[in-house]
């Protein structure tokens, strides 16, 4: 597939910020067309000189763009699962298992998603990414509850979807 048309709007409108103070928005939305059909669309945003006000809004807008196009060039995304009782039976099973957990800065109230595994090392699971321990349940934990409730709160509390 191969993208027949390029479209760029270029646009600058004025919006009133706290205490009736008129500020400039200026975006870009670059849309690419094949065979008549819009298979992406990416939108840039420059407010005040600081693009990162936009950021969490542009970055969510891009990644589903991003998605659409590739379910409209055959893609068929990956079925995610919240069956934790079945995710708990293939970690204990020695499976290393993709999933996606949700996380938070500290001092921030967006919530971000990153996609991480789930495996078990030395007896204990593991939830993590890129040297990163989103969550764990180790064997001083089993004190106050058995190894799968633990498991299920904690992915219940981490929004964990993983992919069968």
């Amino acid at each position: 597939m191969k993208i027949t048309l390029r479209k760029v709007l270029l646009n600058n409108i004025k919006i009133r910020g706290i205490g009736m103070r008129e500020y400039n928005l200026n975006y870009k939305i670059v849309t690419d067309i094949c065979d008549e059909e819009i298979i992406a669309q990416h939108v840039y945003a420059n407010f005040r000189g600081q693009t990162d006000l936009l950021n969490t809004w542009i970055i969510k807008t891009k990644e589903k763009q991003f998605i659409d196009a590739l379910v409209k060039l055959g893609w068929t995304p990956p079925n995610k699962n919240k069956d934790y009782n079945l995710l708990y039976e293939k970690v204990c099973s020695g499976e290393h298992v993709l999933a996606f957990v949700d996380y938070k800065y500290p001092g921030d109230d967006e919530v971000y998603r990153d996609a991480c595994k789930v495996y078990r090392c030395h007896g204990n699971i593991i939830v993590g990414a890129r040297g990163i321990e989103y969550c764990g349940i180790y064997s001083w934990h089993l004190e106050k509850d058995s190894e799968i409730n633990l498991f299920i709160r904690m992915c219940e509390r981490l929004n964990i979807e993983w992919v069968d």
